[in-house]
């Protein structure tokens, strides 16, 4: 299946070098052309576990190894609760194996009301 824009492209000014154009909507805070695939690695499987499609997560396994990214499952802070919740499930986590459920259990007590 190809992705709408499949390849990465770059604008005049180098824009969208690493992460296609079309996931432009995902990274609403970020300069696209400075977000590079390996450095920022984190941040972008977190940011499109949380948020994605159907098409942004076939590009995560595609551009991801498996490994990876219950690497980053495991250790991110960033995930929603009902991402994680799923990841969890998809990868046979337990919640203590997440940092995620640390800062919710944080959070949760944090904010008394």
């Amino acid at each position: 299946m190809q992705y709408p824009m499949d390849r990465v492209e770059q604008d005049a000014e180098g824009g969208c070098l690493g992460v296609p154009c079309w996931m432009r909507a995902y990274f609403w805070d970020v300069d696209l052309s400075e977000l590079d695939v390996t450095q920022n690695r984190d941040y972008i499987i977190t940011r499109l576990l949380s948020l994605g499609d159907q098409h942004t997560l076939k590009w995560v396994f595609d551009t991801y190894e498996r490994d990876v990214i219950a690497h980053v499952v495991k250790n991110s802070r960033g995930l929603l609760l009902k991402a994680a919740v799923f990841w969890q499930k998809y990868f046979n986590l337990s919640e203590s194996e997440m940092r995620c459920f640390k800062v919710f259990e944080d959070m949760k007590n944090f904010y008394t009301f």
